[in-house]
């Protein structure tokens, strides 16, 4: 359990005395919504905007790997590793702060009837029986296609599985099916819409994965950028991290 600092007003009287600035950030999509509303508490606290920008964890390590920069970035252990060794990253990563963890889901629309899934078999069972099957390239992605290896139906399946880009396609796929679609993503992407009719099921406790993410402040960045750091740690920002269903 990571010690929470209260969201008090030292730090952040100390970022307000200072001249507004724009804290640029690269972050993993399946963190938008709530370092969205993290954003907007933080520059009403501060003055400071927030300009937010996404990706998967392979084209966040392309968009590094071409010479872009940020003031802070938040990612997997291996993406700051990564970062490090580029130089746009402190040595020592792993000292940095964690933001939070996700889990992976089944997304499905309401009206399909997919029954309990609280065992493998369960979830094995749900899995055979869809018409299409699709996760993405991120780290969710990359567990989902090496847990349905585990489960040993990977070629039976094959031809009902798409991989896209990024879980905004995933979600898009399920949403927009009309038979068994089953979508595996984190479940932050799945929680986000409900509101489209999309269940959320998290993966049985026997195969659940969570993805870690921790922040960093780059070489070069603006002065405010370690007091955002900080404020990722106050209740405030957790309790934004909790609503939108990061651990």
């Amino acid at each position: 359990m990571r010690r929470l600092i209260p969201t008090c007003g030292l730090i952040l009287a100390c970022a307000a005395a200072g001249a507004a600035e724009e804290i640029r950030v690269l972050t993993a999509g399946s963190l938008q919504r709530a370092l969205a509303r993290i954003a907007e508490s933080y520059k009403t606290d501060t003055g400071h905007d927030i300009t937010i920008e996404v990706g998967t964890t392979p084209v966040m390590r392309e968009r590094l790997a071409a010479g872009e920069t940020f003031d802070v970035l938040i990612g997997t252990s291996a993406l700051l590793e990564f970062a490090s060794e580029q130089g746009q990253a402190p040595s020592d990563v792993s000292r940095a702060p964690e933001v939070g963890r996700i889990g992976v889901g089944v997304a499905v629309r309401g009206a399909v009837d997919v029954g309990s899934v609280q065992t493998p078999e369960q979830l094995e069972a749900l899995l055979l029986s869809a018409d299409t099957v699709v996760y993405n390239r991120g780290s969710s992605g990359v567990y989902a296609q090496s847990m349905i290896a585990s489960l040993g139906i990977a070629e039976r399946i094959a031809d009902r599985t798409t991989q896209y880009a990024n879980g905004g396609q995933v979600m898009e796929h399920v949403i927009e099916g009309s038979g068994r679609d089953l979508g595996l993503a984190p479940l932050t992407e799945i929680r986000a819409n409900a509101s489209n009719g999309i269940v959320t099921i998290p993966l049985p406790d026997a195969l659940q994965n969570f993805t870690r993410y921790t922040a960093v402040v780059t070489p070069g960045a603006v002065e405010s950028a370690p007091d955002f750091v900080r404020y990722l740690t106050t209740s405030t920002a957790r309790d934004a991290l909790i609503a939108t269903g990061v651990d």
